[in-house]
């Protein structure tokens, strides 16, 4: 269902837009169809999917017995792959691949000699809470189990596709959102949901870029949250103002528009197309159906026995 509800998106969105990038995650079928119907969109890897992965299989590795000497790292590592794509300016994607390989030499206290675009580190010297960390010791099982994960193939290749500007977190969001307006819990008419999706999307426009709260003496205004993906430990988040719903009297106005005949900026038209939209069958209409009496008896039949 993602392969075709892009597909149907990209082909609405090109009647209207000229396409020019795309940014979704790894996925498989995905990037075939990207590939070879949009040859002309270039293919973004959100950075989020893809540390997602990395940082799963460090965890695995750290497990390990002998291996418990990364798990500090882990954390670490996983930001100096957000930093080496951000930080690099496009077109200049071999950079990033040689920034990341470098983060293997770094957990190893070896900062410069490092072969490509990238031959030293950009930090300076390491003082404080930075030299907390033990550092890993080369040619052990760990360092050579560590330089598979950084190294692999299949990873160092979509490096070079990592967007460094949009990621599909405001998507995450819209989705979100769309529970409250359409609770997975209920079922909706097709109508009744595209209009909720609408009134969704509407909702998130008006509210997508809100300022940051701030306190009586100035100050930004922040709260800490505790997710169960990071196992007993905080995330801080910014408190934002209070949603607006400046669009719910635009709709007001144009439902009385409708109501009154009145031409409302001239889009009445598309509204009653949409009003009067043909439903499409529901996903089993394709399906056989067999008897109900013939099913009932064979289902009896069948513990009977």
């Amino acid at each position: 269902m993602e392969l075709e509800g892009l597909r149907r998106s990209l082909d609405k969105l090109e009647d209207r837009v000229d396409v020019g990038s795309l940014v979704t995650d790894r996925h498989v079928g995905i990037n075939k169809m990207v590939r070879e119907d949009y040859p002309h969109i270039k293919h973004f890897f959100d950075i989020w999917h893809v540390a997602k992965g990395v940082k799963k299989k460090l965890q695995n590795l750290s497990k390990l017995k002998d291996c418990q000497a990364l798990k500090p790292w882990v954390s670490s590592i996983v930001n100096h792959l957000y930093w080496s794509v951000v930080s690099t300016p496009r077109g200049s994607e071999d950079m990033i691949e040689d920034k990341w390989r470098s983060v293997h030499d770094h957990t190893h206290n070896i900062h410069e000699g490092f072969e490509g675009q990238f031959p030293e580190c950009a930090h300076g010297p390491l003082e404080g809470r930075e030299q907390q960390k033990q550092w890993l010791t080369l040619n052990t099982k760990l360092s050579s189990e560590m330089e598979k994960i950084i190294t692999s193939r299949h990873l160092c290749k979509d490096l070079h596709r990592l967007s460094p500007d949009y990621q599909t977190s405001y998507l995450e969001a819209f989705h979100a959102l769309i529970l409250h307006f359409a609770p997975k819990m209920f079922h909706f008419s097709y109508q009744g949901m595209q209009c909720r999706t609408i009134l969704a999307a509407m909702h998130f426009n008006e509210n997508a870029n809100r300022a940051q709260s701030k306190r009586r003496d100035g100050e930004d205004m922040y709260t800490l949250h505790y997710p169960k993906y990071k196992k007993g430990g905080y995330i801080v988040r910014k408190v934002l103002k209070k949603s607006t719903f400046g669009y719910a009297m635009q709709l007001m106005d144009r439902v009385e528009a409708m109501c009154s005949g009145i031409n409302y900026e001239g889009d009445i038209l598309e509204d009653l197309e949409l009003a009067a939209a043909p439903v499409p069958p529901p996903l089993n209409a394709d399906f056989e159906k067999p008897d109900k009496q013939t099913a009932v008896r064979e289902k009896v039949g069948r513990f009977n026995r």
